[in-house]
């Protein structure tokens, strides 16, 4: 058996490969995939689940299957047959949603409005597919604005977007319009009621702060904060400020007769990251006691190359026993 190979069957070798030099993983195969735990639970009758997300660098990696992971638990690799695992479809145990974010405080000519509501469309065609998308606007005002709700639908028809109202005040509150649509996320994915949440932030605007309500320093501290994918759409000359807002992702439009490209492009970039959330479950035939559990990643790209990554968690198996479904996962808890 070749060396690579047997260092990706056997989960001491692989443990090893991660400590040896970059050369010696590029010639194995292994790269950046990181696979992230964002809730996890364990329960009797011997339920454990994981609702991971798995990125390769800054790309999201969809379509993966059950076979790709590999359960390990306290050190020793067990079979799918002992552990019956399976991806389970996450509607109605994850609540996903995006917000998109619109700056019309230069919306004063009415072709400006046509295309923002043209962009918002495109974008909500695209999204809705896989979540329901809210679409906001702000300006110089205190407070952002509802405009319009889209319901998830996976064969929508097009989405129809109030056209982009004139601006109340046509200075730009972007630090607190930000703040306001990341506490506006938080509640509406509160009243869904899921056990666990994915928020989306997608702000697009013309430019930088102007308006001084809210400091730069106080909107850091709540990004900080904030588990939500946070991604930005700028416009113009002066993109920087919009551009290091989106610290999952920027995308630029060289002029109003370009913004629906770019809202399409980043709806193009949220539907992509959807698919990299997977709700793996599985039965332990753990009987008692602490046991760490390390789910092992190992799968082919479409090119061919061999990517690997892996992420750990800890549960107690007390009061397991036979009996348990892994169609049925146990209570998630978010890490």
């Amino acid at each position: 058996m070749p060396f690579c190979s047997l260092i990706r069957r056997s989960s001491f070798w692989y443990k090893l490969a991660q400590t040896l030099p970059a050369l010696c993983l590029s010639g194995c195969g292994f790269a950046s995939t990181r696979v992230q735990t964002l809730a996890a639970g364990a329960e009797p009758p011997g339920n454990v689940a994981l609702y991971i997300s798995v990125v390769d660098g800054d790309t999201p990696v969809e379509h993966l299957k059950a076979e790709d992971f590999r359960v390990v638990e306290n050190g020793q690799e067990l079979t799918p047959t002992e552990t019956g695992q399976v991806l389970i479809d996450r509607q109605g145990i994850v609540a996903h949603r995006t917000l998109l974010l619109v700056d019309v405080s230069a919306a004063t000519p009415e072709e400006v409005r046509r295309e923002l509501r043209a962009g918002s469309e495109v974008f909500a065609d695209i999204v809705r597919r896989s979540q329901p998308v809210s679409l906001y606007v702000f300006d110089g005002s205190p407070s952002i604005r509802p405009l319009a709700d889209f319901d998830r639908d996976t064969r929508p028809e097009s989405s129809k977007a109030p056209l982009a109202p004139r601006p109340r005040d046509t200075s730009r509150n972007l630090n607190g319009a930000v703040i306001g649509a990341l506490a506006e996320l938080d509640a509406r994915l509160a009243r869904a009621g899921a056990r666990v949440s994915v928020g989306t932030l997608v702000v697009f605007s013309g430019g930088p702060d102007i308006s001084g309500r809210v400091d730069d320093h106080e909107l850091k501290a709540r990004l900080a904060s904030s588990r939500h994918s946070v991604f930005s759409i700028g416009i113009g000359e002066r993109p920087d400020a919009v551009r290091e807002l989106g610290r999952d992702g920027h995308f630029y439009a060289h002029s109003a007769d370009t913004v629906s490209l770019a809202f399409e492009e980043a709806a193009h970039r949220v539907e992509a990251a959807y698919g990299q959330y997977y709700l793996f479950s599985y039965c332990s035939p753990a009987r008692a006691k602490q046991r760490a559990l390390r789910l092992e990643l190992d799968y082919v790209t479409p090119k061919g190359e061999h990517k690997s990554g892996s992420s750990d968690f800890e549960f107690d198996a007390t009061g397991f026993r036979p009996g348990c479904d892994p169609r049925h996962p146990p209570r998630l808890t978010v890490r």
